[in-house]
């Protein structure tokens, strides 16, 4: 079910990278200005457009809460060619959206019945740095609760693909690169580790600037980008 969830969620993101995809074909730079175009006041302009509101003004004021936008800048974002086609493939977009959201969101409630005796497993992975409800049932359902097949942590996070390769030849290291592992455990630690890397107050998060200084931060969505630091929380006390 964990991976069923997965499998959604990269549904549903390829759905938002459709919108804005659209939404630069019509001259629409609404991704420029609000990081999540599908956040509450991103939906509220994308709805109004799929009702056939057209002026820019009048779509700045859909927004709820502080943006870090200026109006000026919202309302510029949205000026653009608006016809019946976007419209028509706005309304659409959205609607596999609302689809997509209530297929995770039950699939979310029956992995909540399946763990319902690993409730204090699942507490305490969430008092990890953060570590989450999600990341914690995605930890569970790939890991399982005994621990005595991983003779210690170096030996876990060697099966999840998250060491640190040692290519040398010379006393000369080639390559860092990380092997593969186990995929889904292997991305919502690395999701994870993102996070934590943006944390206050926090040890992991001084790890992480600590390793990314002599070895460069992550430019894109390609390589391997900040390796040591991806098993940050399985080789951390």
């Amino acid at each position: 079910m964990t991976r069923r969830r997965a499998h959604l969620q990269g549904d549903r993101n390829r759905v938002i990278n459709r919108m804005g995809r659209l939404l630069e074909t019509a001259n629409l730079k609404l991704g420029s200005v609000i990081s999540n175009i599908v956040g509450q006041s991103g939906k509220a302009i994308l709805q109004a457009i799929a009702r056939g509101e057209k002026d820019a003004k009048a779509l700045a004021q859909l927004t709820t809460g502080r943006l870090q936008c200026s109006q000026q800048d919202l309302e510029g974002a949205l000026e653009g060619r608006y016809d019946q086609h976007l419209q028509w493939s706005v309304r659409e977009l959205l609607e596999d959206l609302d689809a997509l959201d209530r297929r995770v969101a039950a699939v979310e409630l029956r992995i909540g019945q399946l763990t319902k005796d690993q409730r204090e497993v699942i507490a305490r992975l969430c008092t990890l740095p953060g570590v989450d409800v999600t990341t914690a049932h995605t930890i569970l359902a790939e890991i399982g609760t005994d621990m005595s097949q991983f003779p210690d942590a170096r030996h876990l996070a060697s099966w999840a693909g998250l060491c640190p390769g040692n290519s040398e030849s010379a006393g000369k290291r080639f390559s860092g690169r990380t092997r593969k592992g186990n995929r889904y455990l292997r991305r919502i630690l690395v999701q994870n580790a993102w996070a934590v890397a943006h944390m206050d107050n926090c040890a992991l998060t001084a790890l992480f600037y600590r390793v990314a200084a002599h070895q460069g931060m992550k430019t894109g969505r390609g390589g391997g980008g900040a390796p040591d630091f991806d098993a940050g929380l399985l080789h951390h006390p």
